[in-house]
C-alpha cells in the first residue's frame, strides 16, 4: 500500500471499527484506506475497472464492502486486494441514471439513492439485497440528493438506555414459600 491523496473520492464509508476507506475516480479507480485524524490516504489496490462515474460505497457490520461504480454496476469490493467483483446491473427505479450513494442502516438494511435522468435529477430510494442486487422501490425523494446516512447510537448511550429501561421496569416480587 502506498499513500497517496484523493484526486476525488467517488464515495468513502466508514466501517463498524470507524476506519474510513474511499473509492477514488481520477488516476484510475482504487480502493483506499483514510486517516480520520490527518486525511491521509492509503492505496489498498486497485478496483481492476478502467474507470468509475462516482457510486456508492457501503461497509456491512461483517465488512463486506459494497459498491456502485458505475451505472451498470453492483458488487463487492476485497478489503485486502481492492478488486471490484460485480454481481449484477441494478435495476434503477428512476428508469436510468446511476445509483449516487449507497448505505447500510443500523438495522443492516442496504439503501440505495438512484439519480435518474432529469434536470434536476430525481431521486429515488431502494433497499438492495446484498447477496443478489435485487431492488425494491421504497419512493420518490427530494431532486438532486446524493448521500445517505445513518446516524448510529453511541454504545454508551444505549447502555443508559436499557438502565433508564431497567429503572422503570415493573420490579418482580417473590413471596416467601
Amino acid at each position: 500500500a502506498t499513500s497517496a491523496g484523493i484526486g476525488a473520492p467517488a464515495s468513502v464509508a466508514f466501517d463498524a471499527a470507524g476506519n474510513l476507506y474511499g473509492v477514488g475516480s481520477i488516476g484510475g479507480p482504487q480502493l483506499y484506506s483514510i486517516n480520520v485524524a490527518t486525511g491521509q490516504a492509503t492505496v489498498i489496490g486497485s478496483t481492476d475497472l478502467t474507470s468509475t462515474t462516482g457510486g456508492g460505497l457501503a461497509i456491512s457490520a461483517a465488512g463486506t464492502f459494497y459498491g456502485t461504480p458505475t451505472a451498470s454496476r453492483y458488487g463487492t469490493y476485497d478489503s485486502v486486494t481492492g478488486a471490484f467483483t460485480n454481481i449484477t446491473n441494478p435495476i434503477k427505479p428512476g428508469g436510468g441514471g446511476a445509483y449516487a450513494a449507497l448505505g447500510f442502516s443500523p438495522s443492516g438494511v442496504l439503501y440505495g439513492l438512484n439519480s435518474a435522468p432529469g434536470t434536476p435529477p430525481p431521486t429515488f430510494l431502494a433497499t438492495i439485497d446484498p447477496t443478489t442486487g435485487a431492488v425494491t422501490n421504497v419512493g420518490q425523494s427530494i431532486n438532486s440528493l446524493d448521500a445517505i446516512a445513518f446516524r448510529i447510537p453511541e454504545p454508551g448511550s444505549l447502555a443508559m438506555v436499557l438502565v433508564a429501561a431497567l429503572a422503570v421496569a415493573p420490579k418482580r416480587i417473590s413471596k416467601p414459600r
